[in-house]
């Protein structure tokens, strides 16, 4: 959507004929919630919700619309207030400071049992003039009680009202140099500079300017000159960017004790990450430490939610949850542009933090990347489990973004031409207007029948395993309300979390947490105090330790958006324990350390100087210890992949995904005979294949081939020995999704001779003008020569019409396509393939032949005597159907026969296929035009809805405008619904149930049992693996590689994989090595990788060549151990180890996705002896 629109709906949405009548909770239609993640237990209420009588909070918070607002503030007049919670009278109990736009903030006093009573107004809090906006309670003058700084929005003056300790306060900005006038939404208070006193960030939203034209402005970092006075030194601090500022949060995000910030912004000017220099100076981070942001950001927190003593990030956005909502909001859920940077994607962002300052959005994968039109968000463990959960508020009164309402035009102009047309004459009559009377006098009741939005506010559960179950109803959240701020503190002092949440147009409301009701939980209430000016120690760590899990909690009082919390941490526990330890780690670096300490209490801790004073360090000490398994390899290999121009959705609108951007493959093969591995990168079209040769050194050069061509778009490329002269000959395959019948010649494949010396020429191959992908190379026929298989991928601009595949048969260096003969059901039953592997599944010593590709499942072909049978249904694992990338061979249990695993897509994506509700594809030409059109379905509340927006279908099949004129009409029917019966059944159908990458166990005779690779092995597609004894521990480990860039236009792109190295157990189960312990950071759209020795056989390579980027190498540290090599004509070796097990290892002429590591195997201490086998 045009975001101007944006701006226009929004402006136009508060105008002062919108009533403040509160809706009655009869008529709210709530959004329909899809089915969680997993199953989860059934869950008891947490909270409950208190009427004002009870609580004694009677606050309305009324948005009044632009109108009241001064030029160039209007833009945020959809919705305001903020709330601050502390102990400002210092009598034990947490009060509440509330703030709105027009009318007096107000302050509630504590007085027990969650009874507030409202503060004097003569207590100088009132501060009616203006627009109050994000409140903070901190003790900014050192003097041990709470004052309250007030961001006011639309050119007034903040507030910082200094507590006098009598009970009364003094609005002192003006003198302190913060009385900013300006556009303010929130003030974030920490010690940027580590001088023991806090300095201030204030976040400021832009500028309107008349004909809806906008302008960013730069927010403020004010540094505390320590006499209560403060100067504005953001731009010599780094802190440049000119945005639309909603949110900032502070944290320390890389371990190193300075603090960091993360500031959200709204429209495109993306969020930054600022990382402190410890110099006073910060820089920007981004777009190293995150591969996109949010598109309309507005809330932030930072909290380690996986308590792995790492800060993670989650932004939140507008995107709705369902089917419905999504359909009316938007016209498409794409945020790409050519005019602007668009790294942004309308939806939450849920940023994992990786270790090493880089940070994965797993929002799709945890559950929570759709909330609605969300504001303030906070982790906190509100069920007292040990996991932070999560809570996000949202809503607008009017639902501005309604399609049905913006699709007729939102001028005076335009409205006055509601009654022409016969699509806008249903639409006014569906308004119950008198369309008899001039629309211009009926505007005031146009407006106030656009829909309510009332949706509910949102909790999740933090289930472990980076995943989040929606527990909104069932945790007491059963009320909906338009909120846009909330804090969270124990109000009532029995150890669990309450809520105040300030909403839109509603009275504030109160939720008790009643999880410790019965006394049952256990909790810890850990305060602190500081020295100097910091007397809360806000950016201290906490750290606790019950059992084997480390909880962690940085405190800071700024969270959300325009709220902040109680200086307090408050952890969860799963038993009444006492806690082996609790860490303190204070912000000038003193660590301090309690052992053996009680809970279920509150816990002052004072600052000492006792301890040992750690010296500031990027990590840990006990992290700073283990040299990474790699480093990145700072010689690299000159070659940047880039893929010609082509637009796959202009020919075919509606695919699922690109089929132009595959490659690149990679190979490697000691080509010149030198002893060194070498390797080849294959190309797109019109671009030069690369064949690089290795020195002594580790460095690669250039071999440039004359006979290498640039008409074809390369995929897969295998070395191998074609005429048994002892040297590596080369297949490329060729494929993509450009080239159409007029052109046959671009899908031939090419066979390369090798003279010996590296020097190669064109071969002969039978004709095969099909779009290829991969090919793998094994002896079918046990005759002393490597036969081929290659994979049929696509038909170039005819999806999802499949190619045939081949077997290619090397009689005397002479290869014929004998398919038809041992594996006709290549050609009679094709399927995209993606991936293949010759191996030996059965261990009687004929290669079979696994292949694997998308709307598919794994297919397996056993080899009888030189002809191949598929037993795939007796495998086991014929009823998973996936988007299969690539498959790769280990004997990861040590016993004796191969392994697998096998690359999907993930469960980091959009929509996530089941047995029970698998996403399901359609080809049919529906609207009877003569082009096929493409469907793709997805399950809510068991029912099957379209996964492409209505727009999309619009473009696609024009027809659909006639039959569904007006959003809504669409929106209430299924998928079924919409396509008749008929159209389905006689439709090309093609299924998806399983997104997980998987390990395969090989159990013997033929069956398999999957296994799902841990979580964070499915935070993005895997497309490659390399796999070997990197850890030299004896046991096989895996480093996989992916991402990909070319999902559909409103997908956009997945991009949270950064490669991951996965130690084998030796049982078959593996555990990820964040990037600090294995040193793998693969950046881009990555593809395959390989291994291969290097530096002289000392230590080992991996190249990740990367779609669009360069070719990322890491050199693993020397080893330990013997390097093995493997002669070409070496098919396996057995491996004895000295605990008694035997493990196979296979070698393979082509593995993963479009990849050729080298054949060798890590002899480690553990290892007793190696045999190498030559087959039969």
């Amino acid at each position: 959507m045009n975001k101007v629109t944006i701006f226009i709906m929004l402006l136009l949405s508060c105008m002062n004929i919108f009533s403040a009548e509160q809706p009655k909770h009869s008529h709210v239609q709530r959004s329909m919630q899809p089915r969680p993640l997993e199953p989860i237990s059934v869950e008891v209420p947490i909270f409950q919700l208190l009427e004002k009588e009870q609580t004694g909070i009677n606050f309305l918070n009324l948005v009044p619309g632009p109108q009241s607002f001064k030029t160039g503030s209007t833009l945020f007049s959809i919705a305001g207030g903020g709330v601050a919670v502390g102990d400002i009278n210092k009598d034990g109990l947490v009060d509440i400071y509330l703030t709105r736009f027009m009318a007096p903030n107000k302050l509630f006093i504590n007085k027990g049992g969650l009874r507030f009573e409202e503060a004097a107004s003569s207590l100088g809090l009132n501060d009616s003039v203006g627009a109050s906006f994000g409140a903070t309670m901190v003790d900014i003058d050192g003097d041990n009680d709470l004052d309250i700084f007030v961001a006011k929005y639309g050119f007034d003056a903040n507030r910082m009202f200094i507590n006098n300790g009598d009970g009364t306060f003094t609005d002192k900005a003006e003198e302190m140099g913060i009385a900013t006038v300006a556009n303010s939404i929130q003030g974030t208070f920490f010690d940027y500079d580590n001088d023991g006193d806090l300095d201030l960030f204030v976040v400021l939203n832009g500028v309107d300017r008349p004909g809806f034209l906008h302008k960013g402005v730069r927010s403020q970092l004010f540094r505390n000159n320590g006499y209560m006075t403060f100067t504005d030194v953001a731009e010599q601090a780094g802190i440049r960017h000119e945005g639309f500022g909603l949110s900032c949060t502070a944290g320390d995000i890389n371990n190193d004790g300075w603090l960091d910030l993360y500031i959200a912004n709204d429209f495109e000017e993306p969020d930054h990450l600022y990382l402190n220099n410890k110099d006073g100076t910060f820089s920007d981070i981004t777009k190293k430490a995150m591969k996109h942001t949010a598109l309309f950001s507005m809330g932030n927190d930072i909290a380690d939610f996986n308590n792995d003593n790492y800060l993670d990030i989650y932004s939140v956005d507008m995107l709705p949850e369902n089917h419905a909502r999504r359909n009316t909001q938007f016209e498409t859920m794409s945020s790409f542009s050519m005019a602007f940077d668009s790294s942004q994607m309308i939806k939450n962002c849920m940023f994992l933090n990786r270790k090493d300052t880089t940070f994965s959005d797993i929002a799709y994968m945890a559950g929570t990347a759709a909330t609605e039109w969300s504001w303030a968000t906070m982790f906190a463990d509100f069920d007292l489990d040990g996991w932070k959960d999560l809570m996000v508020v949202n809503g607008l009164t009017w639902d501005v973004m309604d399609r049905d309402f913006t699709k007729f035009g939102i001028t005076s102009e335009t409205l006055l031409k509601l009654g022409i047309g016969k699509e806008a004459l249903e639409f006014v009559k569906g308004l119950n207007i008198n369309t008899d009377r001039n629309l211009e006098t009926d505007y005031t009741q146009i407006f106030r029948n656009i829909p309510r939005t009332h949706v509910n506010n949102y909790l999740y559960k933090n289930g472990g395993n980076l995943q989040f179950h929606q527990v909104s109803e069932a945790w007491g959240f059963t009320e909906p309300y338009n909120s846009v701020a909330f804090a969270y503190a124990d109000f009532d002092n029995d150890g669990d979390i309450d809520l105040v949440v300030n909403n839109i147009d509603s009275l504030a409301t109160i939720y008790k947490n009643i999880a410790n009701d019965k006394g049952t939980k256990n909790y810890l209430t850990v305060q602190l105090e500081y020295k100097d000016k910091n007397t809360e120690g806000l950016g201290a760590r906490i750290k606790v330790l019950q059992d084997t899990v480390w909880q962690t909690i940085e405190l800071q009082r700024t969270r959300g958006f325009v709220s902040s919390v109680d200086a307090s941490a408050y952890f969860g526990f799963p038993s009444s324990k006492p806690l082996k330890e609790l860490q303190i780690l204070w912000p000038d670096g003193t660590k301090q350390e309690l052992k053996n300490i009680a809970i279920n209490k509150k816990l002052k801790v004072i600052y000492s100087k006792t301890p040992v004073k750690q010296q500031n360090k990027k990590v840990s000490a006990k992290e700073n210890t283990i040299q990474p398994l790699f480093s990145k390899n700072l010689v690299t290999i000159p070659y940047k992949h880039q893929e010609n121009v082509f637009d796959d959705f202009f020919r075919e609108r509606l695919l699922p995904k690109r089929l132009s951007m595959n490659g690149p493959g990679i190979a490697s093969a000691d080509v010149n005979n030198d002893g060194l591995f070498d390797m080849y990168i294959s190309s797109p079209e019109n671009s030069r294949p690369r064949l690089f040769l290795q020195q002594a050194s580790g460095h690669f050069i250039e071999s440039r081939q004359s006979v290498f061509d640039t008409i074809c778009e390369q995929q897969g490329a295998v070395f191998l020995d074609i005429d048994n002269d002892m040297d590596m000959d080369l297949y490329v395959a060729n494929g993509g999704n450009e080239s159409i019948t007029d052109e046959p010649e671009r899908m031939q494949d090419r066979l390369y001779i090798n003279d010996g010396k590296g020097n190669f020429s064109l071969g002969s191959l039978p004709l095969m003008l099909t779009s290829t992908s991969c090919v793998v190379a094994g002896d079918i026929d046990n005759d002393g020569d490597m036969d081929l298989f290659v994979g049929g991928r696509n038909i170039a601009g005819n999806y999802p019409a499949t190619p045939r595949s081949y077997v290619l048969l090397n009689n005397n260096g002479v290869f014929i396509d004998v398919t038809e003969n041992i594996a006709s059901s290549f050609i009679t039953n094709p399927s995209m393939v993606q991936s293949a592997l010759w191996t030996d599944f059965d261990n009687d010593d004929w290669v079979d032949l696994i292949v694997v590709g998308e709307w598919s499942p794994m297919r397996f072909f056993k080899n009888n005597g030189g002809q191949l049978t598929e037993i795939t249904e007796t495998t086991g694992v014929n009823t998973l159907y996936g988007w299969w990338n690539s498959i790769n061979g280990g004997d990861f249990d040590n016993d004796g026969d191969i392994d697998y695993i096998v690359g999907n897509f993930g469960a980091n994506i959009r929509y996530k296929g089941s047995e029970k509700y698998p996403i399901e594809f359609y080809a049919n030409d529906f609207d009877k035009n003569g082009s096929i059109d493409h469907l793709m379905t997805y399950w809510e509340n068991d029912k099957r809805y379209a996964v492409r927006s209505l727009m999309a279908f619009y473009n696609q099949m024009p027809i659909l405008r006639k039959r569904f004129p007006l959003y809504r009409d669409y929106v209430q029917l299924s998928f079924d619904d919409v396509f008749s019966k008929g159209s389905l059944d006689s439709s090309h159908k093609m299924t998806l149930n399983a997104v997980h990458s998987l390990y395969l166990e090989n159990l013997g005779n033929g069956k398999f049992r999957p296994k799902s690779l841990p979580p964070l092995a499915q935070l993005s597609p895997i497309f490659g693996s390399a796999i070997q004894d990197f850890d030299e521990d004896g046991n096989l480990d895996v480093v996989i590689s992916g991402n990909f860039y070319g999902p559909d236009v409103e997908a956009w792109r997945y991009d949270a994989g950064y490669g991951l190295l996965l130690r084998g157990d030796g049982k078959g189960g593996f555990i990820p090595q964040d990037a600090l312990s294995s040193g793998i950071c693969i950046h881009g759209d990555s593809r395959g990788i390989i291994a291969l020795p290097s530096y002289n056989n000392t230590r080992i390579a991996l190249c990740a060549p990367t779609n669009g980027g360069y070719v990322q190498t890491f050199i693993s540290k020397p080893l330990n151990s013997e390097i093995v090599m493997a002669a070409p004509t070496q098919r396996y070796a057995v491996v004895e180890l000295k605990n008694g097990k035997n493990r196979k290892h296979e070698f393979y002429c082509g593995s993963g996705y479009l990849s050729q590591s080298a054949n060798f195997l890590v002899k480690s201490k553990q290892v007793k002896k190696v045999t190498l086998k030559s087959g039969r």
